[in-house]
């Protein structure tokens, strides 16, 4: 799907302004998210997209679609949802970009959920819930 994207972003006249860098591990990956000011997911369907986490790990202001099926972005205040549609993705951007305030507050914010809710104490209270819930019901 590269090409593509290249080719939708070289008819836009924005193909300089973007870095195509495929997949990112390791210590590459980390000063991605360092060197960013947003993460943008425009998703058209997602499980549990684990980049989200660790874009809000590293602090990051998060833009992502209605199709992420990551409710806790709104719910934290740690970004934004929007429709998948170009324009409420350009507006989201242009909003968080315009200010640098409400971009800390929510890489903090996303941070914090991170910390709170995607700990290993906290994911393992989650399943021995989950698991006492079963065996109560059989």
């Amino acid at each position: 799907y590269m090409q593509t994207l290249k080719g939708i972003a070289l008819e836009k006249g924005i193909l300089s302004d973007i870095i195509f860098t495929g997949l990112l591990s390791g210590k590459e990956k980390l000063a991605a998210y360092s060197a960013a000011d947003i993460f943008v997911l425009p998703s058209r369907s997602e499980g549990f997209p684990v980049t989200v986490l660790e874009a809000c790990a590293s602090g990051l202001p998060v833009i992502i679609t209605d199709r992420c099926n990551f409710p806790e972005i709104k719910t934290y205040g740690a970004g934004l949802e929007v429709p998948c549609m170009e324009s409420p993705l350009y507006e989201a951007l242009i909003s968080i970009l315009d200010n640098d305030e409400q971009r800390k507050e929510m890489g903090n914010n996303g941070k914090s959920m991170v910390l709170s809710k995607y700990n290993w104490d906290s994911i393992v209270k989650r399943l021995e819930e989950v698991y006492r819930n079963v065996v109560s019901k059989s």
